[in-house]
């Protein structure tokens, strides 16, 4: 017997939830609003990552969510040179 709704997700809450949690721990930074138009990981093993107009920021991690819209970023990809 199904009660509710088990196993199913809003994507969009999920998101925010995680997003508040993260932005709640002190430990992270939301950039908005700067779209990456590269990023490569420097010589103490953290991360450039260029905002075009926005400028620069470095970072020890980053997470990368993006669409179909970003083949730019992975040029060495099979997906970039489709």
């Amino acid at each position: 017997m199904s009660k509710g709704t088990a196993g199913s997700v809003h994507p969009h809450k999920l998101a925010t939830h995680f997003l508040q949690a993260a932005l709640e721990s002190g430990q992270v930074e939301l950039f908005s609003w700067a779209p990456v138009e590269k990023f490569e990981e420097d010589q103490e093993g953290g991360w450039t990552v260029d905002v075009g107009p926005r400028g620069v920021v470095r970072t020890r991690q980053i997470i990368v969510c993006t669409d179909g819209h970003t083949p730019h970023l992975f040029p060495d990809q099979l997906i970039a040179k489709q």
